[in-house]
């Protein structure tokens, strides 16, 4: 069952490899890893909120609207944000052997899931698509990665729609187990 109680506990950090720690986050959550153990922070942020850079090694804030696709009047993810993400993924990895990073959106759903799913790849290229997805979840059950980002970053990494794909299905088999299918 999709685990939508968004004020849970927080999630401990989620070790990758090599000392290199992970964090999937809402905004409400975030103070709570503000402790000094954080050294890099990748904040997806609605558009019109206000928010302001938080002192760590690393803050990269992008805004940008939870939405799947283009619709006017909004600021949907972009294959520059993807880029962005991906340059300061490979920045801070090539900046420090071990370090733990946050990735945080509105609710820790959504954009912020898509983020760190793209982020584990590009980290451990040994790492599949659907591997990654499955332990991130077990990290954070109540991920539903954004699929127009998560499109970018397939692109972006050159995995041939398999995120794409693994995302799908994650996300149709949640949505069944949840609700009993699409019907």
């Amino acid at each position: 069952m999709i685990n939508h109680d968004f004020n849970a506990e927080v999630a401990p950090f989620f070790d990758l490899a090599e000392g290199r720690r992970l964090a999937v986050c809402g905004l409400a959550e975030l103070p709570a890893y503000l402790d000094g153990r954080v050294s890099h922070i990748i904040s997806l942020i609605d558009p019109r909120l206000e928010f302001n850079r938080i002192a760590c090694d690393g803050h990269l804030i992008l805004r940008m609207h939870d939405i799947d696709e283009d619709l006017p009047g909004h600021s949907a993810p972009t294959a520059a944000d993807a880029g962005a993400i991906l340059s300061f993924v490979a920045g801070m990895a090539e900046q420090e052997a071990g370090f733990s990073l946050v990735v945080h959106c509105h609710a820790g759903v959504s954009r912020s899931s898509a983020t760190a799913l793209a982020a584990m790849l590009a980290l451990d290229e040994r790492l599949d698509p659907e591997t990654a997805l499955a332990d991130l979840a077990l990290h954070r059950p109540q991920i539903w990665p954004n699929a127009l980002l998560t499109g970018h970053f397939d692109r972006a990494l050159g995995l041939d729609g398999s995120l794409i794909d693994a995302v799908a299905r994650y996300r149709r088999d949640a949505f069944t187990r949840e609700f009993g299918g699409w019907d």
